[in-house]
């Protein structure tokens, strides 16, 4: 009783101190530690995110809260961390990398380390790959000799 009451406060906690009223979110790991004073949640080991669409696993997840309440930053870690979820077109989309780092005020995930990003039948790799989740934008870096690879289908025009 005592550790599915405690599991329930540790889903509570994200919402009351980090703004998400109306967007609910449910974080489960294994060990998990809220330092108040900072504004930072930290999540460890077997990591597993549900909010709106999306779902998220990760060995360690960081939540970053801004003076104000709201969620400021929010980075997860893994081999690879794995993002699943749709777009805001509807279109299915799963990103994996060594480091996610979103950012709610501008919409953008940022994928870094092994980065690759599916949307549909589109793949897209490379060191970094930041995606803005709402105009589906997406804009591609290379790191030294590692360059960004896009491979996406094309349509026939119909005459």
């Amino acid at each position: 009783m005592i550790q599915q009451l405690s599991k329930g406060l540790l889903l509570l906690i994200p919402s009351l101190c980090f703004g998400f009223v109306n967007d609910s979110i449910q974080i489960e790991s294994d060990h998990a530690q809220y330092h108040f004073q900072e504004g930072v949640m930290v999540h460890q080991k077997n990591v597993v995110v549900h909010w709106q669409d999306r779902t998220l696993h990760a060995d360690e997840l960081k939540l970053f809260k801004a003076k104000e309440g709201e969620l400021n930053k929010m980075i997860a870690l893994g081999k690879p961390a794995v993002m699943n979820g749709k777009l805001a077109d509807g279109t299915q989309m799963i990103g994996k990398a060594n480091e996610m780092e979103y950012n709610p005020l501008t919409k953008t995930l940022v994928l870094k380390g092994q980065a690759e990003l599916n949307q549909g039948v589109n793949v897209f790799t490379g060191p970094k790959i930041t995606l803005n989740l709402e105009t589906n934008n997406i804009f591609a870096d290379k790191d030294g000799e590692n360059r960004p690879k896009m491979v996406f289908e094309m349509k026939d025009n119909p005459a």
